[in-house]
């Protein structure tokens, strides 16, 4: 039983931990490792110890609550076969794996968004998306993005044209259009090395590469 009562160190007044009383007409006190009762400032100091190593294990624990319930918003584009939804409408690709892997072993809970690449990437800057599987990396992102270290693949650029096009080599991409995905590391890529060369090359931008393709083949 705990008793409203003020601990009281002589000469000093109260300490300021109240309910920290002993029933009956005990003086107050606690007992230390060494076997010793402690009273006045030295079994408050010793009380306060108690509830600060308390307050760390439940605020431990609580974290670990949080972080077991977390939900995460990722982004998913089309770019077969690392990420895309595939003919049933389910999000697939080794990314996906991937990511499936790492929220067992963090207790995520995934939440995935379709969209087109441009707008995936505008939801990661304003936070409506937590994740965006399948960034390239370049400086000027790295500044407003956080990228692992370790990348997942090493991926290289194509150029695709229809049967017949005769296009076979870069010199053949003068007086072309060529259609690239909107706010890609390509799009930055390929103007800079067709103006390098000296290639009037209209560049024709779209939301996936799902219409460049169909823009190539319909000429």
């Amino acid at each position: 039983m705990i008793r409203g009562r003020s601990l009281r160190n002589p000469g000093t007044g109260p300490i300021g931990f109240h309910n920290a009383s002993i029933a009956g007409n005990q003086r107050p006190a606690c007992r230390l490792r060494r076997g010793r009762a402690a009273r006045g400032a030295d079994c408050a100091l010793h009380v306060m110890r108690i509830w600060a190593a308390l307050l760390v294990v439940l605020a431990f624990a609580a974290d670990r609550i949080q972080a077991q319930g977390r939900t995460v918003r990722v982004g998913v584009y089309s770019n077969a076969p690392k990420i895309f939804l595939d003919e049933d409408g389910r999000v697939a690709g080794f990314f996906v794996e991937l990511l499936e892997a790492i929220a067992a072993a963090e207790s995520w809970r995934v939440v995935y968004v379709p969209c087109e690449w441009s707008v995936c990437l505008a939801a990661l800057d304003t936070g409506q998306i937590d994740l965006l599987p399948d960034v390239a990396y370049s400086v000027e992102r790295d500044a407003r993005y956080d990228f692992h270290r370790v990348p997942v693949v090493e991926s290289w650029s194509r150029l695709y044209a229809r049967r017949g096009a005769g296009l076979d080599r870069l010199a053949d991409l003068g007086g072309t259009r060529v259609a690239v995905l909107r706010g890609s590391i390509q799009e930055v890529g390929f103007a800079r090395m067709v103006e390098g060369y000296g290639y009037a090359v209209e560049i024709v931008q779209t939301g996936s590469l799902t219409e460049a393709f169909a823009l190539a083949a319909g000429g």
